[in-house]
């Protein structure tokens, strides 16, 4: 049950993290909000461990430097690709088209890991696309309240690459399977921003040159600061502990939650309202989260 309530609050962190990253990022560039999300959970979490761990932080056995690096470039893929969508589209439809990502992890589950969803899982998994379908949907006459048609070409392209940027997170979740019980969790969320530092400060110059680093403003700082807190570091911790406890396919169903924090958030913080339908979608992606995680559900089997 342990593994179920971390990988909840592991989804909430990181439903706010879109929430709140989305200020900034709606006039930064995607590079440029990446690196610096990953520039500050970097520092926090290196000096978080030394503080309770130690100062000196272990080179990765060779066998897993290759999994670190597939890990950290999928999570670049999937980083770049939802926040440049993210910052064309609703924040709350990019949250929901996101969840393409569910169906190949589940596919990746099943086919890599031999984990068994089970028909409570299966039922579960249905309520939570449907609940995410009934936030997400929108009539056409409300898309042309919303874009003009000079912008439809600016909409399609955002929502195009936040539904690609689902596999890049599906396919960065599984090196993170292999990876859970074989590195510290603080010591994999280090090397991951590390690398996803360097990746896109890289990224950031290429795009904008060394105007695009005086453009940032304190309040962007904050806001990325606060996002490092939230996403990197506790929401990728609270997941990883969970891999330990539960399957991936189990704990990536339970952060399904995201969609309504982000929702929530995103109608406190920028006024984005949330419909009736908004609300029925709610509750049913929190009942399939529940379902999800009654014990009893069909156990996993592990190859090898």
């Amino acid at each position: 049950m342990m593994g179920s309530v971390l990988a909840f609050f592991s989804g909430a962190c990181t439903g706010l993290t879109v929430a709140v990253g989305k200020m900034a990022a709606a006039h930064m560039s995607a590079a440029m909000y990446v690196f610096l999300i990953s520039f500050f959970s970097l520092i926090m979490m290196y000096f978080w461990r030394a503080a309770t761990v130690g100062i000196k932080l272990p080179m990765p056995h060779p066998e897993l430097r290759w999994l670190l690096f597939w890990q950290s470039a999928c999570s670049a893929f999937a980083l770049w690709s939802f926040w440049e969508g993210a910052r064309q589209i609703n924040t709350g439809i990019a949250s929901f088209v996101v969840r393409t990502e569910l169906v190949f992890v589940l596919i990746a589950s099943r086919l890599i890991f031999r984990e068994k969803i089970g028909y409570i899982g299966i039922l579960g998994c249905s309520l939570i696309i449907a609940g995410s379908a009934a936030m997400g949907w929108k009539s056409e006459a409300e898309l042309l309240s919303i874009y003009s048609p000079k912008e439809a070409s600016v909409y399609l392209y955002g929502l195009s690459i936040v539904i690609f940027s689902g596999l890049g997170f599906a396919a960065s979740e599984c090196f993170a399977k292999l990876l859970a019980n074989r590195i510290e969790p603080s010591e994999l969320v280090i090397w991951r921003g590390l690398s996803l530092g360097a990746i896109f400060a890289v990224l950031a110059y290429y795009e904008g040159g060394a105007h695009t680093w005086k453009d940032v403003s304190a309040q962007d700082v904050f806001i990325c600061a606060l996002a490092a807190i939230l996403g990197p570091i506790l929401a990728r911790i609270l997941f990883m502990i969970s891999l330990r406890k539960i399957d991936l396919g189990k704990a990536y169903l339970i952060c399904q939650n995201e969609p309504i924090v982000t929702a929530l958030f995103a109608w406190i913080l920028m006024d984005e309202k949330m419909r009736p339908n908004d609300v029925g979608g709610a509750l049913l992606i929190l009942i399939g989260c529940f379902m999800i995680s009654l014990p009893g559900r069909s156990k996993a089997r592990h190859s090898g």
